[in-house]
């Protein structure tokens, strides 16, 4: 009894160890190290893209509607990714690969990802995420099999370049992308 009792305890052990690593993986980075190749600013004609028709600038020249702007983590986190060993994860939901698709992505200097749907059918755009404040990279990407194969730099709010797109690179490749075999889907602004 005293041997099964031994056993049940470093089985317990073992699992808390996994389950601490696991919550590490998937924790929020906080480390701004990834704005070294500079930060993409918005269009000043987006300017005013979350204010209501009737306030916005007269030089704007974004969307018909109102972008909805997240000023609290809580808002991001659903659309944030976790990339281990290359392979992409819904930062909300361990263990469960990322849909393949065509996706646009921001990234904040600590290298922390947001992914969002390319199809259109969402107010959400780049500038979402930081309500508009300038970012370490943004742009679009191909996911299959889990696996990021394609990467680009085409936002249409931020004035993004592939010299600011390499900071996202170093991040993909910091995560375990192979960001050398990635295709290019190139990108304009």
């Amino acid at each position: 009894m005293r041997l099964h009792q031994i056993r049940i305890a470093m089985l317990a052990i073992a699992i808390g160890f996994h389950a601490v690593a696991l919550a590490d993986s998937y924790a929020l980075k906080s480390n701004p190290i990834y704005s070294k190749f500079g930060e993409a600013q918005m269009h000043s004609c987006e300017v005013g893209e979350n204010l209501p028709l009737n306030q916005r600038p007269a030089d704007y020249c974004g969307h018909p509607y109102v972008v909805p702007y997240f000023t609290k983590q809580a808002e991001r986190e659903p659309y944030r990714v976790v990339i281990t060993d290359g392979e992409v994860h819904r930062a909300t939901v361990p263990h469960d690969l990322y849909p393949d698709g065509d996706w646009f992505f921001v990234m904040d200097d600590s290298g922390n990802f947001y992914f969002f749907d390319k199809s259109g059918d969402t107010p959400v755009h780049h500038s979402s995420f930081f309500s508009g404040a300038p970012i370490a990279a943004g742009g679009d990407l191909t996911v299959q099999d889990g696996k990021i194969t394609a990467l680009g730099y085409f936002t249409g709010h931020y004035l993004m370049t592939p010299t600011i797109l390499r900071n996202a690179q170093a991040a993909f490749a910091d995560d375990g992308v192979d960001v050398d075999s990635l295709d290019d889907l190139g990108g304009h602004n």
